[in-house]
């Protein structure tokens, strides 16, 4: 944000999420901090934010005919994305463990699973219904109440499923589980989801390069239509119009591109 010792410092989302303690929450027990595979601090922290922030001032703006200053701290605003785990420390439990608490490891019933064939499967079976179902898969009525955090039957059974898990194909455990509804799913790759999932993505179509796809935006409305959005400019399309608003003349910026500079 705008205050503060390192409102002027230069920074990422890495370094965000550092600050912010999320970074330290992310990896398996015992193992280094692992760097998330999106932008958090910057899309959920920065652009998120940004968005909501933006709307609520439009939105005191129209009861109060008063604008705004908008103020987002991408660091900050990682916090709330945090709730669980200040929650706890809060609450009196210390300091939460890398890989060990509730939803990032600690049990076997929300955890990721290697299969047969290398592949993974996510079991987010937290409640004791979805656990008792998977269990009932599995038959191994006897774990169904192995499931309290921190206990040493949760982390024996989390071990024995790593290995039983790695006798099937991640296909043939999705049709195993397919009679049941216990919250396991495949941990797909992303060739996957384009491929899966193609009412997520938008094509379009470009002069120079042809078709080209990209992710749509997430949201849908019953009474509001959204813009269809557009094809990505050429290399260089905007360049004078860039320039000029810099306050180059239209001579300079023709030098420019005779020399090559741009």
């Amino acid at each position: 944000g705008q205050q503060g010792e390192l409102a002027q410092a230069a920074g990422h989302d890495l370094n965000y999420i550092g600050y912010a303690g999320l970074l330290d929450l992310n990896g398996e027990a015992g193992g280094n901090p692992v760097i998330p595979g999106a932008q958090i601090a910057d899309v959920a922290g920065g652009s998120y934010m940004a968005a909501i922030a933006t709307l609520l001032a439009l939105q005191n703006r129209q009861r109060t005919g008063r604008g705004d200053w908008v103020d987002v701290s991408m660091m900050r605003a990682c916090l709330p994305l945090l709730s669980i785990s200040f929650a706890g420390f809060f609450a009196g439990e210390g300091a939460p463990k890398r890989g060990q608490e509730v939803l990032s490891g600690g049990l076997p019933n929300y955890n990721v699973y290697c299969c047969a064939d290398g592949k993974w499967l996510a079991l987010g079976a937290l409640e004791p219904k979805f656990w008792a179902g998977f269990c009932q898969m599995l038959n191994r009525p006897q774990w169904v109440n192995a499931i309290v955090p921190g206990s040493t039957e949760a982390a024996a059974v989390k071990a024995e499923l790593q290995q039983l898990m790695k006798t099937k194909t991640r296909q043939e455990w999705l049709e195993l589980a397919s009679g049941y509804d216990i919250c396991l799913s495949p941990v797909q790759t992303l060739p996957e989801v384009a491929v899966e999932q193609q009412h997520l993505f938008k094509t379009t179509e470009h002069a120079v390069y042809g078709k080209s796809s990209a992710v749509n935006q997430p949201l849908q409305f019953t009474n509001t239509e959204l813009p269809a959005g557009w094809a990505p400019p050429l290399p260089g399309e905007d360049t004078a119009a860039i320039l000029k608003e810099l306050g180059y003349t239209l001579t300079q910026i023709a030098e420019m591109k005779q020399q090559g500079i741009v």
